[in-house]
């Protein structure tokens, strides 16, 4: 009856995922739920192993075979959703449309909290089909090794509640807890990525250089074709005036603010020009991001920007940093 239970619950959870945002829009805080998506038919899914519980209310258990079923059917969800992340992760630097307000309305597009429970209640609905598969197999078991099968059965049962959040906490751990840099690692990748990114400029190499673009602001200029274009054309009328990109180097890093694995710094870089009239030099200030702990790099100057103007271009700005 324990594993019955359970499987309704996780199953229960599985529907109510549908319900959840599966993708988050922060151009207009807007969210994409499952039912819209596909979340009609990961619904019916859970919802046929919730059938299986009811047509079988009055018996002992579940037929091997709505057991074994069940268990497809929590694998199913789990790829489903592990399917969706990937996808959103990659649309995350690919998606482009001809419109451009399509663009600008998934710019900066993120994976919606619905997806994790559907993949989570997937996870539940397969582990506990699998330990009722093997329960099952015990009963099944000659008269002789029925003591010995009660005794299997109640241990597992036993261990279930122990079993379950111990392989979520693993997921959890593995998945959040990662080695985190020191900061003065940190400084180093920024101060390398930074410079990387000048180093594309003073070469010319525009498609390099915008992979240090924020994807939303990539999504919003209608894809990182076009940015290059329009990059291109720019940086050409400034070369037609005699004026080329000499060096970039990192200055300073000033505030800093960390939310989970997301760094923003604001940082100052020293450009220099060559000109007709000899070098010059620019300080410029930049909005350094981090989503993955510091490991790499992207920017967005700030000259000239309020931070409600930068807030616009990038709405996952962190309000707490001091300009």
């Amino acid at each position: 009856m324990l594993l019955r239970s359970l499987l309704l619950l996780y199953a229960i959870i599985g529907i109510s995922s549908i319900f959840m945002p599966w993708l988050y829009l922060p151009k207009g805080n807007g969210h994409v739920y499952g039912y819209l998506t596909d979340g009609l038919i990961t619904g019916f899914l859970f919802f046929i192993v919730i059938l299986f519980i009811i047509l079988t209310f009055k018996k002992d258990k579940l037929s091997s075979l709505q057991i074994a079923l069940s268990g497809i059917i929590g694998l199913l969800n789990v790829y489903i959703a592990y399917d969706k992340h990937i996808g959103i992760e990659s649309d995350k630097t690919n998606f482009v449309s001809d419109n451009y307000f399509i663009n600008l309305g998934f710019a900066g597009m993120n994976q919606g909290i619905g997806i994790y429970v559907m993949g989570l209640a997937g996870i539940g609905v397969f582990i506990t089909a699998l330990i009722m598969f093997i329960t099952s197999n015990y009963s099944k078991s000659n008269s002789e090794n029925i003591q010995k099968h009660r005794e299997n059965k109640a241990l597992i049962l036993k261990a279930l509640p122990i079993i379950l959040p111990l392989l979520i906490g693993i997921f959890y751990f593995l998945q959040f807890n990662q080695p985190k840099l020191s900061d003065e690692e940190i400084k180093v990748t920024l101060k390398q990525d930074l410079e990387s990114m000048g180093n594309a400029l003073v070469a010319k190499d525009y498609v390099k250089f915008v992979d240090f673009y924020p994807n939303i602001m990539i999504q919003s200029s209608g894809g990182k074709d076009k940015l290059v274009e329009l990059l291109q054309s720019t940086m050409n009328e400034i070369n037609a005036k005699g004026t080329t990109v000499k060096s970039v180097a990192f200055l300073d890093q000033y505030d800093t603010k960390t939310k989970d694995k997301t760094i923003q710094s604001i940082i100052t870089q020293k450009v220099v020009f060559k000109t007709a009239q000899g070098d010059k030099s620019e300080t410029q200030k930049m909005l350094a991001i981090s989503d993955n702990g510091g490991e790499s790099w992207d920017f967005i100057a700030t000259d000239g920007k309020t931070k409600e103007q930068l807030n616009k271009i990038y709405p996952s700005l962190n309000q707490n940093l001091e300009f």
